[in-house]
C-alpha cells in the first residue's frame, strides 16, 4: 500500500499516543522452537533461561486471544478466503496478544495505517512510533472492525497470488505475506507458522 504525505498543518487535528514496544512478544519468541524454512534466511534465536511461569503466562494470553477472536477469524475466512489461522496468528502477533497500546486504545489489532482520506478525518488516525515517528494508524470502533479491515487490506492486488493457495496452506500464506511486503521483519513468516503450529490454529481453517 502507498500512503501519501499530508501537510503539516493537518497534524494538529490528529490525536497522538506513543506506542509501547512489544517486549513480551520479543521475549516470547526467544523460547519458541525454530521452524526450518531455509529460503527465509536466518533462524530465530532461542533462549532457554526464561522461567516456566513466564512462559505459561505467554501461553495463557495467547489462549485467551484465540478464544476471543476465533469465530471472527472463521467468519472472515468464509467471506474472503483468508485462512483463519493466518488471521489469528497475525492478530496475536501484531497486537501482542491483544495487549498492545494500539489494540487497547484504538482497537487496531493489525497495525493498519491510515489512507490519505482517513488522515483528513478528525479523530480517525492516531500517531504511533513505528517506521517513523509520524506513522498514523486507523482508530476502529471495535476489534471486529479491525478484523474486517484486515481482510479488505488483503484484497489488495499485491496479495492476489495468495488466493490460488488452499485455505489450509498456512505455510504458503505466511511466506506469501512476507514476500509481498506485509511486514519488514525478516522472520515474520516463521513467527506466524510457529504461532499456528504451537496453538494448533490450523484446526480453525477446517471448521
Amino acid at each position: 500500500m502507498i500512503f501519501l504525505a499530508i501537510p503539516l498543518t493537518i497534524f494538529a487535528s490528529i490525536d497522538t499516543i506513543r506506542i509501547d514496544t512489544l517486549t513480551d512478544l520479543n521475549d516470547f519468541f526467544k523460547v519458541l522452537e525454530v521452524i526450518e524454512m531455509p529460503e527465509l534466511g536466518n533462524s530465530i534465536s532461542v533462549d532457554k533461561e526464561i522461567p516456566q511461569r513466564v512462559l505459561e503466562g505467554y501461553h495463557q494470553k495467547a489462549f485467551d486471544y484465540v478464544e476471543r477472536f476465533g469465530r471472527i477469524a472463521i467468519g472472515e475466512q468464509e467471506k474472503y478466503g483468508i485462512p483463519a489461522s493466518i488471521t489469528l496468528a497475525q492478530g496475536l502477533l501484531e497486537s501482542g496478544f491483544g495487549k498492545s497500546r494500539m489494540a487497547l486504545t484504538i482497537n487496531n489489532h493489525f497495525g493498519i495505517k491510515c489512507t490519505a482520506h482517513q488522515r483528513r478525518q478528525k479523530g480517525k488516525c492516531y500517531i504511533f512510533a513505528d517506521d517513523t515517528k509520524y506513522d498514523r494508524f486507523v482508530k476502529f470502533e471495535n476489534a471486529w472492525a479491525s478484523y474486517r479491515a484486515h481482510s479488505k487490506v488483503l484484497q489488495n492486488e499485491r496479495y492476489e497470488s495468495l488466493y490460488v493457495l488452499q485455505p489450509t496452506d498456512y505455510e504458503g500464506w505466511a511466506l506469501g505475506l512476507q514476500k509481498a511486503g506485509y511486514a519488514s521483519d525478516k522472520n515474520y513468516a516463521r513467527k506466524l507458522v510457529r504461532i499456528i503450529e504451537l496453538y494448533e490454529l490450523y484446526e480453525y481453517d477446517e471448521m
